[in-house]
C-alpha cells in the first residue's frame, strides 16, 4: 500500500516500486545497495522506502546511461560527482 507524506510525496515498497517502473525488485535492491538509487529506511528493520517520482526519474537516468553503454561501475561514479 503506498502512502501520501505530502500532497505531491507519494512513498512506495520496493515491491510497488517494481510494479509501476517495470524493474525486477533484485536490480532496485542492488541500485540501493551500490548507492545509485536513494531510499529511505523504515524505522530500525531494512524496509526500503522509495519517493515515486524521484525514484521513477533515478531510474530513467540509469536507463539512458546504460543505454549510451555505460557499465555500472561508471555509472556509481557518475552520481558520486
Amino acid at each position: 500500500m503506498n502512502t501520501r507524506k505530502s500532497n505531491d510525496d507519494i512513498i512506495l515498497s520496493i515491491g510497488e516500486l517494481a510494479k509501476v517502473s517495470g524493474v525486477r525488485q533484485s536490480t532496485l535492491k542492488f541500485y540501493s545497495e551500490i548507492g545509485i538509487l536513494p531510499f529511505a529506511q523504515d524505522g530500525e528493520r531494512l524496509i526500503r522506502k522509495y519517493n515515486k517520482d524521484e525514484a521513477l526519474n533515478r531510474l530513467e537516468e540509469i536507463r539512458k546511461l546504460k543505454d549510451n553503454k555505460m557499465t555500472i561501475k561508471e555509472i556509481v561514479e557518475y552520481f558520486e560527482k
